[in-house]
């Protein structure tokens, strides 16, 4: 997280639009867009290549109009006749309506006033009400998900304050314009988060993220481990509110258990062992 807040993004997109296209030039298959790859939303499909290559799949441009006898006209001129179905790929609208008419919880393309993308501010009052997994991550939401629930019912039952409501909406207008800065215009791009830094900007609130400073001097290589390895949901129990004392194990076991399903000779490391 730390090298990802620090290095420029020129760098980062630099770099990523490298390794992409060590695996499969974009640009050859037609599918480089006219943004940097961290402009947008990524999509991940390892079986398109493959489908450009043979012909099962053929990349056109963006559509110009919908012809007679079911055609479609393409934006370089091309026509395609006999369609028998098209697939708009638009995306999606969020509301609120069943909550009080969507009084409580506003949306305006799909734009929404809310702290954290979870506690509207229109009940920054009393802070009873949180959305859980209003989100659109670059990585797993699940994760976050359940860091989401930890933060509400941190502040609902646990007796931990939100800022006042100045603050609250200072945040939010702070990540809309950041969001403008990095993110190409669209209703896609309005709630945004990069994993890592979302869970340590949520565990920071209420208390859980890892004490590295106490695990470099009491425990270095578990400290590495944290630090370098990959940011799972358990380095956010080795400490704060509801610690876990499997959360050790688990960060150690963490590879064995991602290789383990596709390679059956692998044998857990002494560490990961001592889970039952």
């Amino acid at each position: 997280m730390f090298l990802s807040t620090t290095i420029p993004i020129q760098l980062v997109n630099w770099n990523m639009e490298r390794l992409l296209n060590l695996r499969f030039d974009h640009e050859r298959y037609g599918l480089k867009p006219k943004h940097h790859p961290l402009n947008a939303h990524i999509t991940i499909n390892d079986e398109l290549p493959n489908r450009i290559a043979c012909g099962t799949v053929r990349v056109k441009p963006g559509i110009k109009s919908f012809g007679e006898g079911n055609s479609i006209e393409f934006e370089d001129g091309s026509v395609v006749e006999r369609v028998d179905e098209v697939l708009l790929a638009t995306g999606f609208s969020f509301h609120f309506n069943l909550i009080e008419g969507g009084k409580l919880v506003t949306v305006n393309e799909n734009k929404t006033d809310a702290y954290k993308y979870m506690f509207p501010l229109a009940t920054s009052d009393h802070n009873s009400l949180a959305v859980i997994g209003l989100i659109q991550p670059i990585g797993s939401i699940m994760p976050i998900s359940e860091m989401q629930a930890r933060v509400y019912l941190e502040t609902f039952a646990g007796g931990r304050a939100l800022p006042n409501r100045d603050e609250m909406k200072a945040d939010v207008v702070l990540k809309r314009e950041i969001m403008r800065a990095r993110y190409v215009d669209s209703r896609r791009h309005t709630i945004q988060v990069d994993y890592a830094n979302y869970m340590h900007e949520l565990g920071d609130m209420i208390g859980c993220n890892p004490d590295m400073k106490t695990l470099w001097c009491q425990k270095p290589f578990l400290a590495w481990k944290v630090y370098f390895g990959p940011c799972v949901p358990y380095i956010f129990r080795l400490n704060g509110p509801n610690s876990w004392d499997g959360a050790e194990n688990a960060i150690w076991d963490v590879d064995y258990r991602a290789i383990r399903p596709t390679n059956t000779k692998i044998a857990r490391s002494g560490e990961s062992k001592k889970i039952n």
